[in-house]
């Protein structure tokens, strides 16, 4: 398959997530049910591609970094959310594709990877879309809106160390233990958001966990 067809595919999935979750934005009372629901989703969907797959074992190194990636990929949904509250579906898609920004980085600074003039060019062109992403809604002076800022940054940095931990993995020589790195990643991340979001059950609605399901999917 061409290299484009995983960015496409990629753009598609993100756009999806984040769609979804202003839907969900709009009628839920907390973010809880809906992280859940999509973990325990991912969860399923992730041990049966491991099944499929055939069983693989897992070193340490792939254990640990599942489990790191889960705490970030549960940061990085909360996060996520709240931009599409704070300011709309279309700035927390447009975060979510510059957090490539950080796995490229920490890829050129410490495994020595190299871009081409036109990737450079790139990822310029995404340095200077960041406080454009933060001007306010109102008025015509482009004046920033710092908090927005703040927060389009945070969940930049949180999804770009997510996705690093996957180049950490296959740098490492681990590429063929993914099947058994998504499975703790998605085993992390439901274990620690069932509690919370049982502790919200009061604020959980049926719908929540449809919401949540699509998103896992």
């Amino acid at each position: 398959m061409p290299p484009m067809a995983f960015v496409v595919s990629g753009i598609i999935a993100i756009t999806g997530i984040n769609m979804v979750n202003r839907l969900a934005v709009k009628s839920i009372k907390t973010r809880w049910g809906v992280i859940a629901a999509n973990y325990c989703v991912a969860l399923a969907l992730s041990f049966a591609m491991f099944v499929l797959n055939g069983f693989h074992s897992a070193s340490l190194l792939t254990v640990g970094l599942g489990v790191v990636s889960g705490l970030l990929y549960i940061g990085g949904m909360y996060l996520g959310m709240t931009t599409i509250g704070r300011r709309g579906a279309s700035i927390a898609v447009s975060a979510s594709q510059l957090s490539v920004l950080i796995p490229v980085s920490l890829s050129v600074l410490i495994y020595g990877d190299s871009l081409g003039v036109t990737q450079l060019v790139g990822v310029g062109v995404a340095l200077v879309s960041l406080p454009l992403l933060a001007a306010r809604e109102s008025g015509l002076n482009g004046a920033l809106d710092r908090e927005t800022l703040v927060l389009i940054v945070v969940q930049l940095v949180v999804q770009g160390f997510a996705q690093f931990t996957s180049k950490v993995l296959v740098a490492s020589g681990l590429g063929a233990e993914r099947g058994a790195f998504f499975l703790v990643v998605f085993s992390a991340a439901t274990l620690m958001t069932i509690p919370v979001a049982l502790r919200h059950r009061g604020e959980i609605a049926p719908r929540d966990f449809v919401y949540g399901g699509a998103v896992g999917v």
